[in-house]
């Protein structure tokens, strides 16, 4: 669901630290020459994120957690009960290797807070279709998927289906 979420150019993306990365920078024909090298050659266009350019995540990390997990609020229902599957925020969902940990921004932000939440953002993960569909009202200002398949995008629009 979150490749299908994410779709094809974010997928398949160029990651970099340095915003430098142009068509005529040294990284860029080192680039070429790798693909030239392996028997390919890039004639199509490509995203490229580059970590220094990325808007980060700026409020913040659980405390004392390994991982370094964004510290995103859950969602609650108006009576200030958790909003039945909610499972997470995709960006905290993924575990990184300790090296992964590591590495960061020219400002000092890591992996999480650029990368993943440059292309998750606040993306909501549910149980179920069912526990998203209901819990759309109190979704403020995000996305949604469940396990079972389900896309719910901020526009209102959902894809469901096989």
């Amino acid at each position: 669901v979150l490749s299908e979420y994410l779709g094809k150019d974010t997928m398949l993306s160029l990651v970099c630290k340095s915003s430098q990365f142009g068509p005529k920078s040294d990284e860029y024909r080192k680039f070429q020459s790798e693909a030239a090298s392996l028997g390919r050659s890039i004639t199509n266009r490509f995203l490229v994120i580059c970590l220094d350019a990325t808007r980060p995540w700026r409020n913040g990390l659980v405390r004392n957690d390994p991982q370094k997990r964004l510290a995103m609020d859950n969602p609650y229902l108006p009576n200030g009960d958790p909003i039945p599957g909610f499972k997470g925020y995709a960006v905290n969902m993924i575990d990184l290797a300790s090296e992964e940990l590591d590495i960061q921004s020219s400002s000092g932000y890591g992996l999480r807070e650029t990368l993943f939440y440059g292309v998750f953002r606040e993306l909501q993960v549910y149980d179920t279709a069912e526990h998203l569909e209901a819990a759309l009202p109190h979704i403020n200002g995000g996305d949604a998927v469940s396990l079972d398949g389900v896309i719910a995008r901020e526009n209102g629009f959902i894809y469901s289906g096989c």
